[in-house]
């Protein structure tokens, strides 16, 4: 019998498919819930899907594009703008 060398997965192969048992894993668990089915949970549901949904998601996800922006901000720096003297004086020494 030939032998076969077994070559290594690439970690993003492994990393999906710890991702994939995870969240396979967890269905049991949202499944189970013993509130989602009950009056309340119906009454949770309801009040949170809405008619105001669209506008509730957007403004519970504005903060992170301007934290991201802050970040960028903070470690690229400030952009620093020329002068029309300096833009000048650059496009004169390119040949």
């Amino acid at each position: 019998m030939p032998k076969v060398e077994l070559k290594p997965m690439p970690r993003l192969v492994v990393g999906f498919g710890a991702l994939l048992w995870a969240l396979l894993d967890c269905v049991s668990v949202v499944t189970g819930c013993p509130v989602c089915r009950t009056e309340t949970g119906q009454k949770v549901r309801s009040a949170i899907f809405n008619g105001d949904f669209a506008a509730n998601a957007v403004m519970t996800l504005l903060p992170f594009p301007v934290l991201i922006a802050v970040v960028v901000l903070i470690h690229f720096g400030p952009p620093r703008w020329r002068s029309a003297r300096e833009s000048d004086a650059a496009r004169m020494t390119k040949p």
